[in-house]
């Protein structure tokens, strides 16, 4: 004799990825906010809050800093979708739960001003706070261009291996 045990679809915990598609006849089962808390789960250790969820108005939902600040990152979607408020979100989230963390925002079109009003801007040509990049900052290829429009090439022409050595003394000089 043998006993069968039958599992339900749904008893176990959330997973990420797609187990099991639907198939015509397939049974539909509404999400709930229990189901999106299961999904989007509680807040961790090096967790932060970057907002509600669409579909609930008490769901947060989290992102792992560490994860977030140390892999690759994008905020994407359409026109109007909301990535300026989400991104504004996220860096707010930062700033308030490690005190001390340092932003920088390259902001060419100055959308985020209004959100970070404390922030100290830098403006290029601007008399008050002029931005200023440390040449030591470039390599030497992006510092060739900057200063003199150069394209990368080979180091068969003189002066380009000339202006090379010049700058890597200098970078030195400076360094030490």
């Amino acid at each position: 004799m043998f006993s069968l045990s039958v599992k339900k679809i749904g008893d176990d915990d959330f997973e990420k990825g797609i187990g099991t598609y639907p198939t015509i006849n397939d049974e539909v089962h509404l999400v709930i906010e229990k189901d999106l808390f299961d999904i989007y789960g509680e807040k961790g250790a090096d967790s932060i809050e970057i907002g509600k969820h669409s579909s609930s108005d008490n769901l947060s939902v989290y992102v792992d800093i560490h994860k977030l600040i140390l892999r690759h990152c994008a905020v994407l979607g359409s026109t109007g979708s909301g990535k300026s408020n989400t991104t504004v979100s996220i860096l707010k989230a930062i700033l308030d739960e490690y005190l001390g963390s340092r932003v920088i925002l390259v902001d060419p079109h100055g959308e985020y001003s209004s959100a970070f009003p404390s922030a100290k801007v830098f403006k290029i040509n601007d008399p008050a706070d002029p931005l200023y990049i440390p040449f030591w900052l470039m390599n030497f290829d992006e510092l060739a261009f900057f200063l003199v429009g150069a394209k990368p090439i080979d180091d068969s022409k003189p002066e380009y291996r000339l202006f090379r050595e010049w700058i890597t003394r200098y970078k030195k000089k400076i360094i030490n």
